[in-house]
C-alpha cells in the first residue's frame, strides 16, 4: 500500500514539476517574441507587467537581449554560390584559357608567316635554290635495249613446277 501513495506522490509531484517547467517554457517564449516584436497587445502588456514584478523575468529578459543584440552583431557570410553558378564560372575560366591558347597559336603562325615572307623577300629568286628549280634539265635518255635484256633474262629465276603448260591452263579457265 504504500509503495502505489508513494508512486501517487511522485506522480503528482513529477506532474507539478512539469507544469511548472511547462509555464516557464511558456514564459519564456512569450519573452522571446516579445523581443521579436511578434506579440500582440495583450501578451505585451502581460511580459510588461512580469518584467516590472519579476526579478528571474527581468533577468531572463536581459539574457535573452544581450543574446538578441550578439545574433545580430555577427557579420552574415556570404552564401556559397549554387553548383550551377560555380560551374558556369568554371566554363568561363577554361573558355578564356582556350582563348588564350588559340591567340597565342594564331600569333606563333603569324609570325612564322611573316618571317617566311621576310627571308623570301631578302633573297628572292636569285637563291641558289631558286636556280636549281628554274634550271633547265636535260632530258634523259634511256637504253631500251637493256630494258629488253633485263625483261628476257629475269634477276631471280623462276621455278619450273609454277609454270602450268598451255593445256592445263584452257583446262583450268573452262571449269
Amino acid at each position: 500500500m504504500e509503495s502505489s501513495f508513494e508512486e501517487r506522490e511522485n506522480d503528482m509531484q513529477l506532474a507539478c514539476e512539469s507544469s511548472v517547467a511547462d509555464e516557464r517554457y511558456a514564459r519564456f517564449e512569450l519573452l522571446s517574441a516579445y523581443l521579436d516584436g511578434e506579440v500582440t497587445a495583450a501578451e505585451r502588456k502581460q511580459v510588461q507587467k512580469w518584467l516590472d514584478t519579476d526579478p528571474q523575468i527581468q533577468k531572463l529578459y536581459t539574457q535573452l537581449l544581450r543574446l538578441h543584440q550578439g545574433i545580430d552583431s555577427i557579420p552574415i557570410q556570404p552564401a556559397t554560390p549554387s553548383a550551377l553558378e560555380l560551374s558556369e564560372q568554371v566554363f568561363q575560366r577554361v573558355d578564356r584559357q582556350q582563348r588564350g591558347k588559340r591567340l597565342i597559336f594564331i600569333g606563333g603562325a603569324a609570325i612564322v608567316a611573316v618571317v617566311v615572307g621576310a627571308i623570301n623577300l631578302l633573297f628572292g629568286h636569285d637563291s641558289p635554290i631558286h636556280r636549281v628549280a628554274d634550271a633547265p634539265q636535260a632530258p634523259l635518255e634511256l637504253d631500251s635495249e637493256q630494258l629488253t635484256i633485263a625483261l628476257n633474262h629475269p634477276i631471280v629465276e623462276i621455278p619450273s613446277a609454277a609454270l602450268l603448260p598451255s593445256e592445263q591452263l584452257n583446262e583450268s579457265n573452262k571449269k
